[in-house]
């Protein structure tokens, strides 16, 4: 049995819906579980999410090392052999990283790339039904099931003591949003670039603000550490 250390996000909503067949294989506390300690006793392993959305991490990084401590503390129970660390790629969260390397028990880092059901959990938390986006922009990302497959990896492995950057799919940033859009009711365009540009400040003023996946897109875009 493995303890997810996490917040609520679509990474976590899939471990979950995994566990719902699996025999109780997985249970998931937050970060700020007062007896981490105890829930960890007994588990062969912990996966530790310091971002609970990786497309969120990787663009507005919060590490918290005391956070980080508290995870690593709890890997210290009873019966928990490897503690596995999963961080958006780039440097990020290297404060945390670095309590792992400096305090943790055998561990496994794994830098990962965004998620293309993350992509869709953002457009459905804004609410934008239809977006065009520009045809532009390079992303690594993956689904889920393959970023648990990774994690399943590093639980098993004995090649401790490391960090694994996650391979993903290189796909353009509309891609991103666009592949996983229809599973939650929503639709993606790409559009050439100069086309968006042009019809960019229509959209704004027909909605009265900036859609979100397009800001977003724009700082992908801008941001090395995303392909």
């Amino acid at each position: 049995m493995v303890l997810w250390i996490a917040e609520q996000g679509p990474l976590c909503d899939v471990v979950a819906s995994a566990a719902g067949g699996a025999d109780g294989a997985v249970a998931v506390a937050s970060p700020g579980d007062d007896d981490l300690f105890s829930r960890a006793a007994g588990k062969e392993g912990i996966v530790y999410l310091p971002t609970p959305i990786l497309l969120d991490g990787l663009l507005d990084p919060r590490p918290d090392v005391e956070r980080a401590r508290a995870a690593v503390a709890a890997s210290r129970a009873p019966g928990v052999g490897v503690i596995v660390m999963v961080v958006p790629r780039g440097e990020g969260y290297a404060p945390e990283e670095l309590v792992l390397r400096r305090e943790g028990r055998p561990y496994v880092i794994l830098r990962a790339p965004v998620l293309f059901e993350e992509a869709a959990f953002l457009l459905r938390r804004e609410g934008d039904k239809t977006v065009w986006l520009p045809r532009q922009g390079k992303v690594a990302a993956m689904h889920a099931r393959d970023l648990l497959a990774a994690v399943d990896d590093a639980l098993r492995t004995e090649e401790q003591g490391r960090t694994v950057e996650v391979p993903g799919e290189t796909v353009s940033v509309a891609d991103l949003f666009r592949r996983e859009a229809h599973a939650v009711g929503h639709s993606v365009h790409a559009v050439p670039p100069l086309i968006h540009r042009v019809c960019r400040p229509v959209m704004r003023a027909l909605l009265g603000r900036e859609p979100a996946a397009l800001s977003l897109a724009d700082r992908l875009t801008a941001n090395p550490a995303a392909s």
